[in-house]
């Protein structure tokens, strides 16, 4: 099974193209942090990088919450960021292929 296929039924969406196989710019590893902490440090890098030039492709890296008691949180927090309030910011995303960060093209 392809990439492309492994990405597509993880997120449940076709993958965009001019994500995969991208090295990104940045990497921001929120392992370890409380939810309140990990959206603003999301928040923050997000508008960091808009100011930094746009078209780059950054990581953000949630984990898979396998650790997590109960739920993963920071994954479905990270999503409903880029989906929403960042979404104007953001020119497309994708769950990475390790199935535990975001891959992120800036505006």
């Amino acid at each position: 099974m392809g990439r492309k296929r492994r990405l597509a039924q993880v997120t449940g969406h076709e993958a965009p193209q001019t994500l995969l196989g991208k090295t990104p710019a940045r990497e921001l590893d929120l392992h370890g942090v409380q939810s309140d902490q990990a959206e603003h440090l999301v928040r923050d890098f997000v508008m960091t990088g808009t100011r930094n030039g746009s078209g780059q492709v950054f990581r953000i890296v949630t984990g898979k919450g396998n650790r997590s008691a109960g739920r993963p949180v920071l994954m479905p927090l990270v999503r409903r960021l880029l989906e929403t309030s960042l979404a104007p910011f953001v020119a497309e995303f994708a769950l990475d292929r390790d199935g535990g960060s975001f891959l992120v093209r800036l505006k």
